[in-house]
């Protein structure tokens, strides 16, 4: 496990060299996101404009958490999904390093 810590943090620091393809994929899904965020927002703004009574502002609050926790989720998982390629990406060259010196 020693050795694993400062491998992450070595993929934690190396800047991610992106190609043409790779930066309009970040870019997408970058706008998507805050598309979604906007959206979450303008329906939590609605929510509590229409709300008449107090038991509807506490319910437009619980509707708020659960977008903002799922918006949460969502970043974790792509943030898995990245260090996994990282780490994929760094095995395939560390073989080939490997390979060489023999």
């Amino acid at each position: 496990m020693r050795k694993l810590v400062p491998l992450f943090a070595l993929l934690l620091c190396l800047p991610a060299f992106a190609g043409e393809e790779e930066f309009a994929r970040h870019k997408q899904r970058m706008t998507e996101e805050l598309d979604s965020q906007i959206s979450a927002l303008q329906s939590a703004k609605g929510c509590v404009a229409n709300a008449q009574k107090d038991e509807e502002l506490k319910g437009c609050r619980k509707e708020i958490q659960e977008a903002r926790q799922a918006q949460r989720e969502r970043r974790k998982e792509h943030r898995r999904e990245m260090l996994d390629k990282r780490i994929e990406r760094l095995q395939k060259q560390k073989a080939e390093m490997d390979s060489e010196k023999k």
